[in-house]
C-alpha cells in the first residue's frame, strides 16, 4: 500500500500511479511512463523536472509558487520591476499600462539560478549570520565578565566592611541589595538579548540551510519568486541589528563598585556605603547595509554597454517655422510616436514611424523639456511661465497646470512623481501628479539643467563644466563623469538597464555611460 507521503501522477489520475518527478512548468507530478512522453513532447521537452524526493526537500513556501496568473489563468510572460511581480499579457493591458521598463520574464530569470545570481544574497545572509555569531559570543563573554565583576565587587565590600564599625551594617546591607539588583538587571538584560540573538541566529541558519537546498534543486523561476522572501528575512534581521545597535542594546554591561570617598575619613557623616552602577562599552560591529533591491540584482537582465550598438534608425524632417527650430527635449510613446518640444517656436511637435511630422499644438511659453506620464499624457516644463503643464497628446489640450514659482528646465517621471530642475535656485523639485510639492533637493549649479531618473538616482548634465553627475534622492553625490569626447552635455536619458545616454552639443555625439559611471562608449 502506498505511503501517505506518496504523490500520484496527475495524468494517470484514475490509475493512482505513484509519481517519480515533478514538472514546475506544468505544475504536475509524473509517473515514469508519463515522464518519458513529457521529455519527448515538443511543448515540454525543454522543461526541467525534479525528483519527488528533491521536491519534498523544498521549503514549504516553494510549494505555493504559481507559474500562471491567478486572475486570468494564463502563463506569466513579463516581469514588472515597479510592482516587483510577474504578469501575464492580460495583466499588462489591464493593470500595467503605465508601468515602464517591463521585462520579458525569460530575460528576467536568466541569471536567477547562476552562481553570480545568488552570490550577493548568499554573502549578505552569511554576513548577518556572522554578526549574530559575534554578538552571541560577546554576550556569553559579557555574562562571564559580569560574574567576575560581581565577585570582585563583593570581595571589596567585605574588605571595606572589616575596617568600619558596626553602625555601618545597615549601609552595607543596602549596598549589597543594590549590587544584587543591578547585577540581576544587567544579567536579565543581557540574558534576554542572548535569547533573542539565539532565536534570530536560528532563523538565519535555517534560511541558509534552505538556500543550500534551493541552489541544488530549485528551478530558476522558483528562486526568482522566493528571492523577495529571503530579502525580507535579511532586511528584517539587518534592521533588527541596526535598531539594537542604535539603541545601545548591544553595549557591553559592566558592574563597578563606587565607594563613597568620605567613608573612611568621615565615617560618622557618610550617608551611603557606596553605589553600584554599570557602564556601556560599545562593541565593534559591522552590520550589513543593504544597498537597494536584491531582486533587481538578480532579475534585471544584464545589458552592458559592450553589447549595445546604436545605429541610425530614421531621419525626421521637422515642420518649418519662422524661427530656427530649437529642440530641447524629446520622448517616445508606447505606440512609437515621437514627441519633440521646440523651445524657439513655443510648440509641441510629433513624428510617426514613417518620419511624418506635424505640429501638435502651440504653447504659451518656450517649452524646455518633456517627460511621459502615461500612454496619452506628457509633462512639459514652460521655462518663462514657471509652470509644468500636463498635456493629453490625443486630445491636444492641457489638462493640468502646476506653478513651480521659478524658471523650470529638465523634467522626468519616476513612479507617480515628477522631478523638475529649478536651476536658478539650485533645486530639484519633487511633485506628485496632482502638483503637490513633496520635497526639494538642494543641488547647486546654474548650468545643471537636464535630468534623468533611474533606480532611485538622479542623473544630470552640466554644460558649463562638461560633467555628468549622479545623485541619490537625498541630494548626495554618488559619482561624476567627465570625458574629452563629451563637450557641452545637454540632453540625457536612460534605458531599462540603467545605462545613461548623454548628448554632447559641442562634440555632436551621444556618449553611453554605465550605471556606475565607470565605463563609457561613444555612439
Amino acid at each position: 500500500m502506498a505511503s501517505m507521503q506518496n504523490h500520484f501522477c496527475d495524468i494517470c489520475v484514475e490509475s493512482h500511479v505513484v509519481a517519480v518527478v515533478w514538472c514546475p512548468d506544468c505544475e504536475e507530478f509524473l509517473c515514469p511512463e508519463c515522464s518519458k512522453h513529457h521529455s519527448r513532447a515538443k511543448i515540454s521537452r525543454d522543461h526541467t523536472t525534479i525528483t519527488v524526493a528533491d521536491y519534498k526537500k523544498l521549503p514549504p513556501f516553494f510549494l505555493s509558487i504559481r507559474y500562471s496568473c491567478s486572475d486570468h489563468n494564463e502563463k506569466f510572460e513579463f516581469y514588472c520591476p515597479f510592482h516587483k511581480h510577474p504578469c501575464c499579457v492580460k495583466c499588462v493591458n489591464e493593470t500595467h499600462v503605465d508601468c515602464r521598463n517591463l521585462v520579458p520574464l525569460h530575460d528576467a530569470i536568466k541569471g536567477a539560478k547562476t552562481e553570480n545570481g545568488l552570490l550577493q544574497i548568499d554573502q549578505e545572509l552569511r554576513s548577518v549570520q556572522k554578526s549574530l555569531n559575534d554578538i552571541y559570543e560577546n554576550c556569553s563573554s559579557n555574562l562571564q565578565k559580569l560574574e567576575k565583576q560581581k565577585k570582585t565587587s563583593c570581595d571589596e565590600i567585605v574588605n571595606i566592611r572589616h575596617v568600619i564599625n558596626q553602625r555601618l551594617d545597615k549601609l552595607e546591607g543596602a549596598l549589597q541589595e543594590e549590587l544584587e539588583e543591578k547585577y540581576v538587571a544587567a544579567k536579565t538584560k543581557t540574558g534576554t538579548l542572548l535569547s533573542d540573538i539565539m532565536n534570530q541566529r536560528g532563523t538565519v541558519n535555517g534560511v541558509i540551510r534552505d538556500l543550500e537546498i534551493i541552489k541544488k534543486v530549485a528551478t530558476g523561476f522558483q528562486i526568482f519568486m522566493i528571492v523577495s522572501e529571503i530579502e525580507n528575512t535579511i532586511t528584517e534581521r539587518v534592521q533588527y541589528l541596526e535598531e539594537l545597535h542604535e539603541a545601545g542594546s548591544l553595549d557591553e554591561l559592566n558592574l563597578q563598585l563606587n565607594v563613597d570617598p568620605a567613608l573612611m575619613s568621615f565615617m560618622k557623616n557618610a550617608f551611603s556605603f557606596g553605589t553600584i552602577s554599570y557602564h556601556h562599552n560599545p562593541i565593534s560591529l559591522d552590520i550589513l547595509s543593504l544597498q537597494g533591491e536584491h531582486a533587481e540584482t538578480i532579475v534585471r537582465p544584464s545589458n552592458t554597454i559592450d553589447k549595445i550598438k546604436l545605429i541610425p534608425k530614421q531621419r525626421i524632417q521637422l515642420p518649418k517655422s519662422e524661427n530656427v527650430t530649437g529642440i530641447t527635449g524629446c520622448e517616445i510613446l508606447n505606440d512609437g510616436q515621437l514627441l519633440f518640444v521646440d523651445f524657439d517656436n513655443k510648440r509641441l511637435l510629433s513624428a510617426d514611424s514613417q518620419s511624418k511630422s506635424n505640429e501638435l499644438m502651440k504653447l504659451s511659453s518656450s517649452p524646455r523639456d518633456i517627460a511621459i506620464v502615461d500612454k496619452n499624457t506628457v509633462a512639459i516644463t514652460l521655462r518663462d511661465d514657471q509652470t509644468v503643464v500636463l498635456i493629453d497628446v490625443k486630445a491636444n489640450k492641457i489638462v493640468k497646470t502646476f506653478d513651480v514659482t521659478s524658471p523650470c528646465y529638465g523634467i522626468d517621471r519616476v513612479e507617480d512623481k515628477l522631478v523638475v530642475r529649478l536651476n536658478h535656485i539650485g533645486q530639484f523639485l519633487v511633485l506628485n501628479l496632482k502638483g503637490k510639492i513633496l520635497s526639494r533637493l538642494h543641488i547647486s549649479g546654474y548650468y545643471i539643467q537636464d535630468v534623468a531618473l533611474f533606480d532611485g538616482k538622479i542623473f544630470c548634465t552640466n554644460c558649463e563644466d562638461h560633467h555628468v553627475y549622479c545623485y541619490d534622492m537625498n541630494g548626495d553625490l554618488l559619482w561624476k563623469y567627465a570625458d574629452e569626447n563629451l563637450r557641452k552635455p545637454f540632453g540625457i536619458g536612460e534605458d531599462s538597464h540603467g545605462n545613461i545616454y548623454v548628448a554632447g552639443r559641442e562634440t555632436n555625439n551621444v556618449l553611453l555611460i554605465s550605471p556606475d559611471g565607470h565605463r563609457r562608449k561613444s555612439c
